[in-house]
C-alpha cells in the first residue's frame, strides 16, 4: 500500500497494524502530514469491524475537546475499503514511555489522568460513553501535551445504559492509574495486597500520609466499588487533584515552610488545569524512574 493515493494523500510509512485497521503516515499534496487508518480488506464485509471504524470516524469528528485526536474525513478506497484521515500528532505513546522509563511519579500520572478524565467528561455530558483508555491510547507530544486516541466509545441515549458505561469508563481510569504508577499493564482488577503495596511504594515519604489515604480511596472506588463508585469523571478528577494538593500542603508542613499569616497558600501551584493538558515531566532527561 505504500505509495498509494488516498484522496489527496500519499501513504508514506506504516505506523502500526491493529485488529481492524492498518495505520499509515501520509503526506498531502500541500505538504500536510496526516494519519490514514484503513480497514483490513478481509474485514470489509465484517459488520462489527466496519461498525467499530465508523464509530471511530463519528467520535473523532466531534470537536468536543482539544485533547482528543480529530478525524478529518472518511471514505472508501479501491473496491470499497473503508478509510479514515486523522490528525497527525507527533509524539510517543505512553505505553512506550513506560517501557523506556518505568513507572511515572504520582503527580505526573495524576496530571495525565486528569486530562483523560476531562476528555471523558466532555463525552458523558453529550450523552455517550468514551470507551476504555489504556496507556497505548495516550500520545505524549514533545511539548508535553497529552492527546487521547479513539477508545471505542459510542453514542447512547438510554440513561441506564449510559450510567453503566460511565462507570466502566471510570473503572478503566483506575486500571490506567495503576498501570502508570506500577509500570505494569493492568487489564483486570489487581488484588488488595497488590494495590496496598502500590500505594505504599508511591507514598514512602511520611509527608504523604494523607495523600496515600486518598490514593487508596480512589482505587477502592474505581476498581473495587467500595464504599461506592465515583459518580462521574468530574468527581474523579477532583478527587485526584486533591491528592496533589495534599502532597503539596503536607510537604510544606514537614519542611516547616508554611507561609506567614500575610501570605496566601498557593494550593494550586504546579497543578496543570484539566483544560490545559500541557506538562513536560516525561521529557525531563534528569528524571530518574523509580
Amino acid at each position: 500500500m505504500l505509495g498509494a493515493r488516498i484522496d489527496r494523500y500519499t501513504l508514506e510509512e506504516v505506523l502500526s497494524v491493529g485488529a481492524h485497521t492498518a495505520v499509515y503516515l501520509a503526506r498531502g499534496d500541500d505538504g500536510e502530514t496526516v494519519v490514514v487508518r484503513m480497514l483490513h480488506p478481509n474485514l470489509e464485509h465484517d459488520a462489527l469491524a466496519r461498525a467499530a471504524v465508523l464509530r471511530e470516524a463519528w467520535m473523532g469528528s466531534q470537536l468536543f475537546h482539544p485533547a482528543r485526536v480529530r478525524t478529518m474525513t472518511a471514505g472508501h478506497y479501491d473496491r470499497g475499503v473503508l478509510y479514515l484521515v486523522q490528525e497527525y500528532v507527533p509524539g510517543v505513546p505512553l505505553d512506550v514511555l513506560l517501557l523506556r522509563d518505568g513507572p511515572l511519579p504520582l503527580d505526573t500520572a495524576i496530571r495525565a489522568l486528569c486530562t483523560v478524565l476531562d476528555v471523558m467528561m466532555s463525552c458523558h455530558t453529550r450523552g455517550f460513553a468514551h470507551g476504555q483508555v489504556t496507556a497505548s491510547k495516550i500520545i505524549v507530544e514533545p511539548t508535553g501535551g497529552v492527546r487521547v486516541l479513539d477508545c471505542g466509545g459510542g453514542q447512547t441515549t438510554a440513561p441506564m445504559v449510559l450510567e453503566a458505561r460511565v462507570a466502566r469508563d471510570l473503572f478503566s481510569c483506575g486500571l490506567l492509574l495503576a498501570t502508570l504508577l506500577s509500570g505494569e499493564p493492568q487489564s483486570s482488577v489487581p488484588d488488595d495486597t497488590w494495590l496496598r503495596n502500590l500505594v505504599a511504594n508511591v507514598s514512602r515519604d511520611g509527608a504523604e500520609s494523607l495523600a496515600a489515604v486518598r490514593l487508596a480511596e480512589y482505587f477502592e472506588r474505581t476498581l473495587l466499588a467500595r464504599p461506592s463508585v465515583l459518580l462521574d469523571a468530574d468527581q474523579a478528577c477532583a478527587h485526584l487533584e486533591s491528592i496533589v494538593e495534599l502532597r503539596m500542603l503536607e510537604g510544606a508542613f514537614f519542611r516547616e515552610e508554611w507561609p506567614t499569616p500575610t501570605e496566601v497558600v498557593p494550593t494550586n501551584s504546579g497543578i496543570v488545569l484539566r483544560n490545559d493538558p500541557n506538562w513536560s515531566e516525561l521529557f525531563d532527561d534528569e528524571r530518574v524512574a523509580k
